[in-house]
């Protein structure tokens, strides 16, 4: 009797053990793209010298305003490219002359990342208020950006939208 009732708890833990095998590989199956996309974010934080949660919020701001992050990304680095370059007839330093977008300190130093797109939106603001966002974004795209242009208009709506609810 002994035998055989340990036979049978021995195979219920057999059982048991590999649907816990199971649940536990399912789960990492589950949380593997939670873990991917965290390095991606962790790596892109890194490169752009900014918290994970500050990269975080621009993703998603470049997402909810229709655009990919990864062109908005390259669309600030053109520009602060251009600017490092000091090409006074640059079509991106112009832009950033005609609408008073400063992105640089008083020693000459590039400002980080975040506050250079904030700066760039305030940009877009003041074109799009002249009537000028097309010309604003196609100055300041640079080569290799398909367009920032639908982004931008929908940054832009957003921000107006919300000034109004203050």
């Amino acid at each position: 009797f002994m035998k055989t009732e340990l036979g049978k708890l021995g195979a219920i833990a057999f059982g048991l053990g590999k649907s816990f095998e199971a649940l536990k590989n399912s789960a990492i199956e589950f949380a593997r793209p939670a873990i991917e996309g965290f390095r991606e974010l962790s790596k892109t934080a890194s490169e752009l010298n900014l918290s994970i949660s500050k990269t975080s919020d621009l993703v998603n701001t470049a997402r909810l305003a229709g655009g990919e992050f990864e062109e908005v990304r390259d669309w600030v680095r053109g520009i602060q490219d251009a600017v490092i370059k000091g090409e006074i007839d640059d079509p991106e330093v112009l832009a950033l002359e005609k609408y008073n977008v400063v992105i640089q300190d008083s020693m000459g130093n590039l400002l980080d990342f975040e506050t250079t797109h904030n700066r760039l939106i305030e940009g877009a603001i003041r074109a799009a208020e002249a009537g000028e966002l097309e010309t604003y974004a196609l100055m300041t795209q640079g080569e290799g950006i398909h367009s920032i242009l639908p982004y931008l208009k929908s940054y832009v709506q957003a921000k107006q939208d919300a000034n109004k609810i203050r």
